[in-house]
């Protein structure tokens, strides 16, 4: 990847030196994670009016439901698709980057339960620290988890249906799955990558670590971020510096990797309606439907 200055925002020296004493705290377990389940239902790709009926108080017998819903809904559509048009000898991957302990994921491997036993997807999350779960014991207020969350991250995880890694964004080039005695690196080989409040929202150098995430999508892969912003919930000294960065970065990586970005649901109740999500595609990816 070519290292063009006209892509590096203000500041960028101290917010490098800023990133390494995040990455050092962070490896130091000094950060208390408040966005501890990657659970997506009470999002959704377009209208708010079709969101999952629930609020973000997190009712227990809303978060406990095995269904799917809301965004998790567009998810399952874009990996039917994905599985169903590979031709592939590998497995279609889907990877959330700063998941923790990816409750969506684990409702979509369950629901993709024969598919997934079959080799034909392999559902992936990657979290920066290897003790993620101590989390779950600390005294947090926002977004805590249900037992029925944890539940089903106890026995998807114990079933082998969801793989959890430890990689940061820095490190995913040279990370690999095993599946069914196969090693697959995820370099060029992700074909959904979604991510929301991780390497988008905590990054200092996002003109760096922008283009290293979105360099491991496949041929058709497909990118779902859900920060728009980065300065309303992490604000900073370097903020601004920052948004700048991170929509250069988007911008970048759509001219250097072939990506289009998705404005509107294409298909579906919700067709014509914006899109909520930041969402970029490959050539001849799958489409988003939203209903």
């Amino acid at each position: 990847m070519p290292e063009d200055t006209e892509y590096i925002a203000p500041n960028f020296v101290a917010r490098l030196q800023n990133q390494k004493i995040i990455d050092k705290d962070v490896k130091g377990n000094k950060w208390l994670w408040e966005g501890r389940s990657g659970d997506y239902r009470y999002d959704g790709f377009g209208n708010p009016n079709y969101f999952f009926r629930g609020t973000k108080d997190r009712n227990p017998i809303i978060s406990d439901s095995p269904e799917l819903s809301a965004a998790e809904e567009s998810y399952r559509e874009i990996l039917e698709q994905l599985i169903n048009s590979s031709s592939s000898d590998r497995p279609v991957v889907a990877l959330d980057i700063g998941g923790m302990a990816g409750i969506t994921w684990c409702r979509l491997a369950n629901h993709f339960r024969k598919e997934v036993e079959a080799g034909k997807v392999v559902f992936v999350v990657t979290n920066v620290e290897s003790n993620f779960e101590d989390q779950f014991a600390k005294n947090v207020d926002r977004d805590t988890l249900h037992e029925g969350d944890l539940e089903l991250f106890r026995k998807t995880k114990s079933e082998g249906l969801v793989k959890y890694i430890t990689a940061d964004v820095m490190s995913l080039r040279k990370t690999t799955i095993e599946i069914q005695g196969k090693s697959i690196r995820l370099l060029g080989n992700v074909d959904l990558l979604n991510e929301r409040t991780a390497v988008t929202a905590h990054s200092r150098i996002p003109e760096i670590h922008i283009p290293r995430m979105l360099e491991t999508l496949s041929d058709k892969g497909i990118y779902v971020c859900w920060d728009n912003t980065i300065s309303l919930q992490f604000g900073d000294d370097y903020a601004e510096d920052r948004n700048i960065a991170f929509f250069d970065a988007i911008n970048y990586s759509m001219d250097y990797f072939k990506l289009e970005r998705i404005s509107e649901i294409e298909e579906g109740i919700q067709k014509g309606e914006e899109v909520k999500p930041i969402i970029l595609r490959k050539s001849g990816g799958p489409k988003i439907k939203a209903d």
